[in-house]
């Protein structure tokens, strides 16, 4: 089993990161009593205490309003999903190895082939692998796969500048000014551009993946998230980081959606 640290950030979601999560977790062999479930205030810990204290989790407290959809800050500082994220990495001790996955997760699969997928039935396991090629490139990011589709999905660890989804990452903490986001929405974009920029690779496995509800579950950033405020923040992406960050026109989306890609090189 590995030395890691396994945080879920949940907010209005009690009885679907139990029924989820930590019940996929748990069925991929993960002890579950590691697992520490960060909530926003003191009420959302007595709301998840029940549906948690089965699996054994810590509980803990990291204050945040997940309603706050003001625009007022953004580009500046996080509010909710992006400021419990950053208090959580920052509350840990440099060198620890962090992983974060979303309360919504209902598989974490492997690819098989080009048509199969098959559920990974060690997610210890691959967390440990995702840790050990992490640092066999030099990054302190890794990630997986972000659409749950083996057609696309390829058995290959990529260190270029990738799209390290939020669902499911993990890092090895620095202390270091670029572990900290400014943004709530397409915070993950900008997570993967700052530890590239930061250590000239990030490491992603493309051949795993998961399943989870991405715009359709209640609570979460589902409490705060506007349409406007994803467009500013790809617009933002885009802005400060050009060399980087484009804004995908062409793909089928009712959300703006952004393209990373290293055009320094070109």
């Amino acid at each position: 089993m590995g030395d890691y640290r396994l945080a879920i950030c949940s907010a209005g979601r009690p009885d679907t990161v139990a029924r989820k999560t930590l019940r996929t977790l748990h069925s991929g062999g993960v002890d579950t009593s590691r697992v520490t479930v960060y909530v926003p205030d003191e009420m959302a810990a007595e709301n998840y205490a029940h549906t948690v204290r089965p699996f054994g989790c810590k509980i803990d407290v990291v204050a945040h309003d997940p309603s706050d959809g003001g625009l007022d800050r953004l580009g500046v500082e996080p509010v909710n999903i992006g400021r419990a994220r950053n208090m959580v990495i920052a509350a840990q001790p440099p060198g620890t190895e962090l992983a974060f996955i979303d309360d919504d997760i209902s598989r974490v699969v492997r690819r098989v082939d080009a048509k199969t997928l098959a559920d990974v039935t060690d997610i210890d396991a691959m967390f440990v692998s995702g840790f050990r090629d992490m640092h066999a490139c030099g990054a302190t990011l890794w990630g997986v796969y972000p659409v749950m589709n083996p057609y696309f999905m390829r058995q290959r660890v990529t260190h270029d500048l990738r799209y390290v989804i939020a669902c499911l990452f993990g890092m090895r903490v620095t202390g270091k000014p670029h572990e900290m986001v400014v943004l709530d929405d397409k915070e993950d974009y900008e997570r993967s551009i700052r530890h590239y920029l930061a250590d000239g690779t990030v490491c992603r496995q493309d051949f795993i993946s998961m399943q989870t509800s991405y715009y359709k579950e209640p609570g979460g950033l589902q409490l705060s998230r506007t349409h406007e405020r994803i467009r500013l923040s790809a617009e933002w992406l885009a802005k400060n980081y050009p060399d980087l960050c484009t804004m995908n026109t062409g793909k089928k989306s009712p959300y703006p959606e952004v393209r990373l890609r290293d055009r320094r090189r070109a």
